[in-house]
């Protein structure tokens, strides 16, 4: 089966990244958003140093031990008779599980957003540091 992958859906995936500045709610809205238009059964965020998904959406992916990618802006894994995308970020990888469509014009399209993608997660993650950082400022104790 192949995935029709269009403009139309490229533009809403790309629209979708960075809409918050919340990790969590940046993240399940690109999940979800890239999941209805690439026809994926599920989608997951992995930071770089976890197996445990930050954030799921859809069929679950439960690969522990996923190679980092070397070479290329993107890999196409068989994973129990199904296709998994592997789509790195700075800061971790997103995996994308597939039926076994044909992937390479989807993942070539995703792996176009990388950099925004991680450039959204960094903003989400220094919007949190400047929150715990403001928490721990006491404007009281100021002369």
């Amino acid at each position: 089966m192949e995935t029709k992958f269009d403009h139309i859906s490229a533009y809403k995936c790309l629209n979708a990244i960075g809409n918050s500045l919340d990790l969590h709610t940046m993240l399940i809205e690109v999940i979800s958003t890239f999941v209805h238009y690439s026809d994926a059964l599920g989608g997951h965020y992995y930071e770089s140093s976890s197996h445990t998904p930050i954030v799921s959406v859809g069929e679950m992916i439960t690969i522990t031990d996923i190679p980092p990618i070397q070479d290329g802006p993107y890999r196409i894994h068989t994973y129990d008779q199904k296709n998994v995308l592997q789509l790195p970020t700075h800061q971790g990888h997103f995996l994308f599980l597939y039926e076994n469509h044909e992937l390479e014009e989807t993942a070539f399209l995703l792996s176009s957003f990388g950099l925004k993608l991680s450039n959204a997660i960094e903003a989400c993650k220094n919007v949190e540091k400047l929150r715990n950082t403001k928490s721990e400022f006491n404007p009281s104790s100021r002369c």
